[in-house]
């Protein structure tokens, strides 16, 4: 059966170091399956840890106070677009740039504004305010007539 006398133990010494490779495989193999659970659970450690998430909480509330920064720059900005352009119109539409178009501010007076020729009578002490003064009157008779259009041929 056998040729020599050391061939069973050669065969036995086959089959042990075969066990030996196996068994060397399946210790590396739990090796790795250990140092990756290890690995894992060292990482939601760190993410856990009050310093970690200190850092953390910090990073956002920098990026956050960035934003709110940035986002009130833009707000300020665009509120003193809206403020130069409110003051352009109220420039144009003001009092001051009427008068300077050739209207005037004609009052009563008891200082009321006078809005139509028919707020007028006949006697009436008016003080009308043009662009460079003030002209005192007397209404001698008031008037209504439709009023001048633009499109309209000028008189005369």
């Amino acid at each position: 059966m056998f040729r020599s006398p050391t061939a069973v133990i050669d065969l036995h010494r086959a089959a042990l170091l075969r066990s030996v490779a196996r068994l060397a495989l399946a210790a590396r193999a739990r090796i790795n399956s250990t140092r990756h659970r290890l690995s894992d659970a060292r990482t939601r450690f760190e993410r856990h840890r009050p310093a970690a998430r200190h850092a953390a909480a910090r990073e956002r509330l920098f990026g956050l106070d960035a934003r709110l920064h940035s986002a009130a720059r833009r707000t300020i900005g665009d509120l003193r677009s809206q403020l130069a352009g409110a003051d352009r119109q109220l420039r144009l539409l003001g009092p001051g740039e009427t008068l300077a178009r050739g209207w005037s501010l004609t009052f009563a007076a008891d200082g009321t504004l006078i809005r139509s020729a028919a707020d007028a009578r006949p006697g009436q002490e008016i003080e009308s305010h043009l662009v460079d003064g003030t002209v005192r009157s007397r209404v001698i008779s008031p008037g209504v007539s439709a009023a001048p259009s633009l499109f309209d041929p000028p008189a005369g």
